[in-house]
């Protein structure tokens, strides 16, 4: 009788041991399918996204100074050629100026 148990406890060892390598199988064959949907859907990992996601922020905070930058420097502009024409405007009221002919 202590025989028997003992093959079957060895049976029932050996089943577990098959159904363990077969779940383990299963697993590796669902992240193959897996990574094989996501390849043919076109789909990034996180890890891309993320990277991608952080390097568009950049971006958008590199054009957004330039921007200002741009506003800045436009404004100086139109203030000096305001300036300008206000020069102009009065040196043509003055006697002997650009308008006196």
């Amino acid at each position: 009788m202590t025989e028997r148990r003992d093959d079957l406890a060895k049976m029932a060892q050996g089943a577990l041991s098959v159904a363990s390598g077969l779940a383990e199988e299963m697993r590796a064959m669902a992240k193959a399918g897996t990574d094989a949907l996501t390849a043919r859907m076109e789909l990034v990992r996180r890890e891309e996204f993320d990277a991608l996601r952080e390097l568009a922020m950049r971006a958008a905070e590199t054009v957004a100074a330039l921007e200002a930058r741009v506003a800045a420097l436009e404004g100086v502009q139109s203030a000096a050629a305001a300036e300008a024409a206000q020069l102009a405007a009065s040196a043509g009221n003055r006697p002997g100026g650009e308008g006196a002919n």
